[in-house]
């Protein structure tokens, strides 16, 4: 490729050029853009990113730590103190106390034990009780072991520290609190005996005299999570108890500390199941954090709880609007720039700027598949090319709105047209009670049912449904409902029906689409029903007083595979009592948490409960067990029931 060697020689970025031809006039707002700009872009991404959660959790561990040590070393220097030794070889119970009591006031703890070399005890805050917590832990300190962790006094061992107005009872029982996106709830409230420790031995002569055990319960505690945000100045600081929130500043819906609340299960399994940190977003009680967690373990290394620190994900400034607000600093510092300087402006320098600006405006106005082509290796080079990519993004970002609004609407469309094609309340049928329902999912589907009286005591019934989803299948829903219905209205035989209906969707199907249909004529003078199946669910016949369940199972394919489709049709004489079902796979399909299906098996069990209630009442009844069984697992596929009752 030629280039120019006059301009290799003469290379000047924009900062040189200003500098050569505006000296001092251009330097200073040339200077304080420059490091406004940069001073920001800095300081947004100093700020908000996750090396800064990471660094603020560190913070939070030393803040811990030094907690822990501040007991350790109260507790090292009583029982380093000749008179407790003495006091200890004495038994003087009363002495020690008044030793401890103070203790506990200056080291702000919530109880000091004080246990002879026999693991006997001989002195405690709260209550004159033999029996003391932590056993296990008393045991290592009679070895001369010093023990400075965070341990879980249980139910019994709060009992036995507690004093007889039951303070530390009150204080840690945790009433379990739901919230979005947490860990299911299993119980409703716990004692959350999460606690800071340290046990120190009595030395004399290098032999253990005794043990003095300090605990600091964590429950309801916040001096720590409180100085871990003062010192890292930002986002919220919170202690588990396994995974519940017992110490916190993260607030809850109603502005109060989420004491009580359970972190995610996601959160839960790498850190205490597994023993990772969580370093990544992650949903806090009522929004999105960004988030580090860390386990919390015992003496014996046990995880028994995480230490928490984030910052809500809305403090970070979204990249595209931070680049954004910056680049019209320097349009308008540089237009600025220009109007004051114009008469001294090249045209070297103004040329490039103006089809800078020009652009930019035209993007402003809508039009973002404008490109900026400017070929320059100076700064401006690089504002063009930022400029580019910008609004190449926005374009897409654009793009991506419209097709999921179109989407939308042409959902709420498709779900109108399924509402208005199913009747709204079926017609009077003799010998039969009749009741039915249309559960659209969030993805409206074909889903449908139909009943038409055709004349002569016979009633055309019919359940079906599409394969597909949107707005297609609803309106291929539509016209296959309305083929049956004339087809129905020429012919009295099941078979012959669908085998003309199968021919006319065939013809009119262009997209592949396919439907499956029960169909069903019901005389009610003889109470016969001669039924036809064209790929779908089969129906269900139950006799209550038989006890016994029968599929009305006839063989053919679904409408719309092939015109040479032949359909089987059968019949029988309903009596009195007996109860058949029509309804569609999104029925015994539905799933709940877990991924486990209702299954056919709770459908039969609800239908032999409930055999002697009315049609609608067994209709209500396998509704609310099916939303029960989902939960809050999102419904993906149309449910639509109908119940035939013969009385």
């Amino acid at each position: 490729m030629n280039r120019n060697p006059f301009r290799l020689k003469f290379h000047f970025t924009i900062s040189r050029k200003l500098l050569i031809f505006f000296v001092i006039v251009a330097l200073v707002p040339l200077g304080f853009v420059v490091a406004i700009t940069l001073t920001r872009l800095q300081g947004t991404m100093s700020l908000y990113n996750q090396a800064k959660i990471s660094t603020n959790l560190k913070t939070a561990w030393g803040i811990y730590n030094g907690e822990q040590e501040k007991i350790a070393d109260g507790i090292r220097i009583l029982s380093s103190l000749p008179e407790i030794k003495q006091r200890i070889h004495e038994r003087d119970a009363s002495g020690l106390k008044k030793k401890i009591m103070i203790s506990r006031r200056i080291l702000n703890v919530d109880l000091i034990d004080i246990i002879d070399r026999f693991g006997e005890v001989l002195c405690k805050t709260n209550n004159d009780l033999d029996a003391y917590a932590l056993k296990h832990l008393v045991r290592e300190g009679l070895k001369g072991k010093e023990i400075v962790s965070t341990e879980v006094f249980t139910p019994k061992d709060v009992d036995i520290e507690d004093d007889i107005r039951q303070t530390y009872t009150q204080q840690l029982t945790v009433k379990y609190r739901f919230t979005p996106k947490a860990r299911p709830l299993n119980i409703e409230k716990c004692s959350m005996g999460m606690a800071l420790v340290a046990l120190v031995p009595v030395m004399e002569e290098e032999k253990v005299i005794g043990v003095v055990m300090a605990a600091q319960f964590l429950t309801r505690n916040y001096k720590i999570v409180d100085k871990i945000v003062e010192s890292v100045g930002e986002g919220t600081a919170t202690i588990f108890q396994d995974d519940v929130r017992i110490s916190t500043n993260v607030r809850d819906f109603e502005g109060q500390r989420a004491v009580g609340t359970r972190v995610s299960e996601e959160v839960y399994d790498q850190v205490i199941k597994e023993g990772k940190p969580w370093n990544f977003r992650a949903f806090v009680v009522t929004d999105w954090y960004i988030s580090s967690y860390e386990p919390i373990k015992n003496y014996w290394g046990d995880r028994i709880g995480i230490l928490y620190v984030g910052t809500k994900e809305a403090f970070f400034t979204p990249l595209s609007e931070s680049i954004l607000r910056r680049i019209y600093l320097i349009v308008i510092g540089a237009l600025l720039f220009t109007v004051l300087l114009s008469l001294k402006i090249s045209q070297t320098f103004t040329q490039p700027i103006l089809r800078i600006i020009e652009k930019t405006k035209i993007m402003a106005q809508g039009r973002l598949d404008t490109k900026i082509d400017l070929q320059s290796t100076d700064e401006l080079g690089e504002l063009a090319e930022a400029l580019n990519t910008m609004s190449a993004k926005l374009l897409e970002s654009r793009d991506e709105i419209l097709t999921k609004q179109r989407m939308e609407r042409e959902l709420e469309i498709a779900y109108q047209v399924q509402k208005r094609l199913l009747i709204e309340q079926f017609p009077t049928v003799k010998g039969l009670e009749i009741a039915g329902d249309c559960i659209p999912a969030l993805e409206v589907g074909g889903d449908f049912y139909d009943l038409l009286q055709i004349g002569e005591g016979c009633s055309n019934i019919v359940i079906g449904d599409v394969a597909g989803k949107g707005m297609s299948a609803a309106m291929f829903m539509g016209i296959v409902r309305s083929i049956i219905r004339a087809e129905g209205l020429e012919s009295f035989s099941a078979s012959q029906v669908m085998k003309k209906a199968n021919r006319l969707v065939c013809l009119d199907s262009k997209s592949g689409m396919f439907v499956t249909i029960f169909y069903a004529i019901y005389d009610e003078t003889t109470k016969g029903l001669e039924y036809c199946n064209a790929g779908h669910v089969y129906p269900m016949l139950y006799d209550p007083r038989l006890q016994r369940f029968t599929y009305l199972n006839t063989e053919g394919r679904p409408l719309g595979i092939t015109t040479e489709s032949t359909y089987e049709a059968k019949s029988c004489v309903l009596e009195k009592g007996q109860i058949v079902v029509l309804y569609t796979d999104g029925v015994v399909e539905a799933v709940d948490g877990n991924d486990v299906p209702f299954g056919e098996g709770r459908l039969r069990t609800i239908i032999r409960d409930n055999a002697h209630e009315s049609a609608h009442e067994i209709v209500r009844k396998l509704k609310g067990e099916i939303d029960a069984h989902r939960g809050d697992t999102p419904q993906s596929d149309d449910i639509t029931l109908i119940v035939l009752k013969v009385h």
